[in-house]
């Protein structure tokens, strides 16, 4: 199941054992759970070490994603659950990502500016020299 198949058109040769997870049709890449039991599922077949390895690793961001969300419910009652809200609104609008971009927006009070006339609804300005 997890080695490669053996087909005469690889493109390139491949150690035994080896995994490729970029070509695998069956890799769930936007399901979070789904793609960390495939993952492990595949990391097992590398050996034990390599398996704690992923398994650690898995771990460390699910850890980094809970003291990050315990910080974003810090800032909702800090700042209230609206401006957070509208933080998080603006913040995707830039196609920022993090809390450090959020903790700008809040601290410098950008969510609460109202949208400027003279940009698009990206944010990028339009100017008025400019031709169509």
């Amino acid at each position: 199941m997890c080695s490669p198949s053996s087909s005469a058109d690889r493109a390139r040769s491949l150690a035994a054992g080896s995994i490729l997870i970029d070509e695998d049709p069956l890799a769930p890449l936007a399901d979070l759970p789904g793609a960390e039991l495939f993952i492990l599922e595949h990391g097992s077949v590398l050996g034990p070490c390599a398996a704690w390895f992923i398994r650690t690793l898995w771990a460390q961001a699910a850890q980094r994603a809970y003291q990050e969300s315990v910080e974003l419910f810090r800032y909702a009652h800090r700042y209230t659950p609206h401006r957070l809200e509208q933080a998080c609104q603006r913040a995707l609008l830039y196609h920022l990502e993090g809390l450090p971009a959020l903790r700008f927006i809040l601290a410098e009070q950008l969510d609460q500016l109202p949208p400027r006339p003279d940009a698009e609804a990206t944010g990028q300005l339009l100017l008025p020299f400019a031709d169509s």
